[in-house]
């Protein structure tokens, strides 16, 4: 279906119009695609297809590839994980949390307009957190070598934050006393920061986050660091995922899309990144005119990211799974985000009328349909078995980060205050038919006094709902978000291990760089501490790289530190040199070349400014006695390699600079160079 559409669009064709030139032969192809899906699977059927268009673009038929797939599902009904557990308790669980965190906003405005807060962006994420709540995301506290290491990290959507409260309420971490002071953490002892905020709620919030792109970028870095810990051996975090949930509109931040590159490169799969695309920002369309999910969808792919689009929830699939002419999914595509958003505002007869109704073929399809039906037919990211089939995907794909872009509706339920309407995301009040409909909606067990009051609802301890919700978590090693403090104590490294620190250099003066070099490499020499010394790249660590070369015995080492000392301070300013003397007699080949190669590297980014270069051949003599420098390795001579010749301008300088510094010269010479 979908090479017929794109073979259609080619065309110029939509909806079945126009002429193929062979009709049969085209056919012939799609049912061979099919064969080869049915009988050797879509991967099979994937590399086929790529080798056809490799042939077709080496004959001259320009680019056919593309980063998009069809307007549908990627993991396709028949593949589907099926979600575990009670789905109908989770339904009633999720109703109570919706009511809860739209009580929480709606509370705090009777109190006071001034106060804020957003009812409609938990409301269309609510599924999106439970099923990873429920199932997936993995706490410290329990069994198995995830929560051992740590457990899993979750970046939460910024403006959602009182749907983590209603769990945490749920959960019995929190009390209605604290619900009500929301976005009053100053004015009310344990009140509720508007945004998660680990200063402000420091036992609580992991991250900081809301709808800049910091949570995005930072989640990268935070899985980069984790494999990072894992290949130097200083934790184990290969079970660990970073879970990140991102607002359709803030990709339009340089912050959240600026290193997607850097994830896919390097090949970060135990990061997963969670796209709500409930179409909307803060007071209109994400992409009225445009598909975001297909924008986004490219631009990940592109990133070398694994792209998984759930779009479409389960009351769908009867009418996807008739579509064989791929009539739907071409009114699908067609039909763009502001059309979507309008649907959603109004309802199944209006739905029927200008989307079915692209196509008579279509109308007809659904005539046996209500309109309660139509408006029914949901979106994948609230339905709870699409969600967990992606989640369960993304979590077992190995080389490549995750994003799931999952088509929800902003103000999920909150009818005419504002479900699916452009000024729902500035909503922070709701009419009294409005919770009504509400609470009939998410069939939740309260009075009329109830609801006009915006009372929050909490089950029995005992009843089935709490039961089911504390099992959960119990399983999955306890709630979250919550920030618990741990870290392994280091033994202090003894005093002595900086005794010529602490002695001082006499009447020498020297630099707070080498000073801090001179220390640095103590700590570098402890057994304990040492290996979790990690220099940072710039003129520290080239000043601290140039001192090991010193100290290292190994010939090829000292050369390969010291280029690597040259890279380092490239971004620096100053003159550039490199020269193979003093590094080594039958090596100096090799030595030279290493140096020159990194040398010209990079000097051709920035000039070089060496540590060392301002000091006197002497004062370098001094430092490497002092540090203890294997000067019997080193070598001065421009013309033998046996015995130094003692007249070249390399001995010569060497022979003054140990005269001077009142030292012996280990290495033999031929001739002395004279005094003066």
């Amino acid at each position: 279906i979908w090479m017929e559409h794109h073979a259609q669009k080619v065309d110029g064709r939509a909806n079945g119009a126009g002429a193929d030139v062979d009709a049969v032969e085209t056919s012939e192809w799609l049912e061979a695609v099919d064969a080869v899906v049915a009988h050797d699977g879509p991967e099979r059927a994937r590399h086929i297809l790529q080798r056809v268009v490799e042939r077709a673009q080496h004959a001259g038929t320009g680019p056919i590839a593309t980063l998009n797939t069809p307007y549908v599902n990627t993991i396709p009904v028949e593949r589907e994980a099926e979600l575990p557990g009670d789905p109908a308790l989770e339904r009633r669980l999720r109703s109570i949390l919706r009511w809860n965190a739209m009580a929480i906003v709606v509370r705090a405005n009777k109190e006071s307009s001034e106060l804020g807060g957003h009812i409609a962006s938990y409301q269309s994420v609510a599924t999106l957190y439970e099923v990873g709540f429920n199932h997936f995301w993995r706490a410290p506290d329990g069994e198995g070598a995830a929560s051992a290491a740590g457990g899993d990290l979750v970046y939460f959507q910024g403006h959602s934050s009182p749907g983590n409260y209603a769990r945490a309420y749920l959960e019995g971490r929190m009390t209605e006393q604290q619900l009500d002071a929301f976005r009053q953490e100053v004015s009310k002892p344990n009140g509720l920061s508007s945004y998660p905020h680990p200063w402000l709620m420091p036992e609580f919030w992991q991250f900081p986050t809301v709808a800049l792109g910091i949570g995005p970028i930072t989640s990268i870095y935070q899985a980069r660091f984790m494999k990072y810990l894992e290949a130097r051996g200083l934790a184990d975090t290969h079970t660990r995922k970073v879970w990140s949930f991102v607002g359709d509109g803030e990709v339009d931040e340089p912050e959240t899309m600026g290193s997607i590159g850097l994830a896919g490169r390097e090949q970060l799969d135990n990061l997963i990144w969670v796209v709500n695309c409930n179409l909307q920002r803060l007071d209109g369309p994400v992409r009225g005119n445009g598909k975001i999910i297909q924008e986004l969808e490219s631009d990940f792919r592109g990133a070398g990211w694994n792209v998984i689009k759930v779009i479409w929830g389960a009351k769908w699939d009867p009418l996807l799974a008739a579509d064989t002419d791929g009539r739907l999914v071409r009114v699908m595509e067609e039909s763009v985000d502001g059309e979507y958003q309008t649907y959603k505002s109004r309802d199944g007869a209006y739905v029927r009328e200008h989307f079915f109704g692209k196509d008579p073929v279509l109308l007809e399809r659904v005539a046996h349909m209500s309109d309660e039906e139509i408006w029914r037919l949901n979106r994948g990211g609230l339905d709870q078995q699409k969600v967990y089939a992606a989640y369960h995907e993304a979590i077992r794909h190995r080389g490549q980060p995750t994003v799931i872009l999952a088509k929800t509706i902003k103000g999920y339920g909150m009818g005419t205050s504002g479900e699916g309407q452009m000024v729902t995301h500035q909503a922070k009040k709701m009419t009294e038919e409005a919770l009504l409909a509400f609470r009939d909606r998410f069939e939740l067990p309260l009075t009329d006094d109830q609801v006009r009051a915006a009372e929050y609802y909490k089950p029995p301890d005992d009843s089935p709902e709490m039961i089911y919700l504390r099992e959960c978590r119990q399983r999955l090693g306890g709630s979250l978000p919550a920030r618990r403090p741990k870290a392994d104590s280091l033994p202090v490294p003894k005093l002595e291990l900086f005794s010529s620190q602490l002695e001082g250099t006499g009447e020498r003066q020297i630099s707070t760089t080498m000073a801090f070099v001179r220390i640095l490499a103590a700590l570098l020499r402890d057994k304990q501490i040492g290996r979790r010394i990690v220099p940072i790249v710039g003129l520290s660590s080239g000043a601290v790289l140039l001192f090991l070369a010193t100290v290292t015995p190994g010939i090829t080492l000292t050369a390969a530190l010291l280029s690597l000392a040259i890279g380092c301070t490239s971004v620096c300013e100053g003159p550039f040199w490199s020269m193979a003397i003093d590094i080594g007699r039958d090596d100096v080949g090799s030595a030279s070349g290493i140096l020159n190669t990194g040398g010209n590297v990079g000097g051709s980014f920035a000039p070089i400014l060496t540590p060392l270069i301002a000091l006197r051949k002497a004062q370098i003599v001094k430092l490497g006695l002092e540090a203890g420098a294997p000067f019997d390795l080193t070598w001065s001579c421009y013309s033998r390699e046996d015995k130094a010749c003692g007249i070249c301008e390399s001995s010569v300088l060497r022979q003054r600079a140990f005269e001077e510094a009142k030292a012996h010269d280990p290495i033999p010479y031929l001739a002395q160079a004279a005094s003066h």
